[in-house]
């Protein structure tokens, strides 16, 4: 009936919400507040709440201006908004009538100012659900990678199956190279000076990471902050050529494997912390499967037919599909 309004330890991603409204905390932002510390705070106003929002969220009011979230506005989950809380307050109409038959108002009890708050951690305490009868969101797509030719076509490069997978690479504790289940080279080399496209096509929104590693060390190839570009790919339906319509990616003269990394997710990863691990490990492969353990997808969740890497598996929100691709640069 009424704004909640309520105040909030704010961390830095959530001056980097796009025009969807949805806030999505990096993992290092909600292990810092589930161990007690905390980001400056804000205050806002709840003014709605909608259950099919990423699983349930706030609509939330910021002062910002129009210029910030979609149009001022901005969804915070229901799981989040109890995390990052620091205060909230109820306001309740002002009852004329009673207040003239009793100037003096009996002693009542504190108005209820954390209810909103409080309904969201029972849906936990409700008896457990199988993770299979759970609604899932869904990650569908392709990839695909074309050659510029001289003559200013397109040829489309076919894919294979790597048949070592990750090099071998093996964590500790595990009986198989996982790695092989998604780990892909391309059917041809690539010479120095050689330009290419990535096409990737989603049915749904979803975040997209891509990471490469050559002898020159780590880079990113998508998204790039020198160009402000979003990781998160929101139309339904999709399709994404990269680094842009009209560039294209240009290989060096440094040969080699180049070597890159995909992750597919349907809220934001911290990419910042991968590439440093990435960089210290020097191991694609292991620095994902360290990193995030708990998020990642079994990888044979990822397939290829028709020149192209597909993937179509049901998804938690918090769930990352990564899968690698190997490039031959002579």
């Amino acid at each position: 009936k009424h704004p909640l309004p309520f105040g909030m330890s704010m961390p830095p991603s959530f001056r980097k919400v796009d025009i969807s409204g949805i806030w999505y905390p990096t993992e290092f932002e909600r292990s810092k507040v589930k161990a007690g510390q905390r980001f400056p705070g804000h205050a806002m106003c709840v003014i709605g709440y909608n259950d099919n929002i990423n699983n349930g969220s706030f609509e939330v009011m910021n002062s910002w201006g129009t210029w910030s979230g979609n149009k001022g506005l901005y969804w915070i989950s229901y799981d989040d908004f109890y995390d990052f809380l620091g205060e909230i307050y109820s306001i309740v109409d002002f009852d004329e009538q009673a207040a003239v038959i009793n100037p003096v108002p009996a002693k009542v009890e504190p108005p209820v100012v954390i209810k909103p708050v409080v309904q969201t951690p029972q849906v936990k305490q409700q008896p457990v659900v199988d993770i299979a009868e759970e609604k899932k969101a869904l990650l569908k797509g392709n990839m695909l990678f074309t050659q510029v030719k001289p003559d200013g076509g397109f040829d489309d490069i076919n894919v294979n199956k790597h048949t070592v997978g990750g090099d071998g690479q093996k964590l500790e504790g595990e009986k198989e190279d996982a790695s092989a289940y998604a780990n892909f080279v391309l059917a041809k080399p690539f010479y120095s000076g050689s330009q290419y496209k990535i096409k990737l096509n989603l049915t749904q929104p979803a975040y997209v990471y891509i990471i490469g590693n050559d002898k020159n060390g780590v880079y990113n190839l998508f998204p790039q902050k020198k160009y402000n570009e979003s990781a998160l790919i929101a139309p339904n339906n999709a399709t994404l050529y990269l680094p842009s319509d009209s560039s294209h990616y240009t290989l060096d003269n440094v040969t080699g494997k180049e070597k890159m990394c995909v992750l597919v997710s349907k809220s934001p990863i911290y990419i910042d912390g991968l590439s440093q691990q990435f960089k210290y490990s020097g191991n694609l492969y292991q620095s994902v499967r360290k990193l995030l353990p708990k998020r990642l997808l079994e990888m044979k969740a990822v397939s290829y037919s028709n020149e192209k890497i597909n993937f179509n598996t049901e998804v938690k929100e918090d769930s990352v599909l990564a899968f690698f691709i190997e490039i031959e640069h002579l």
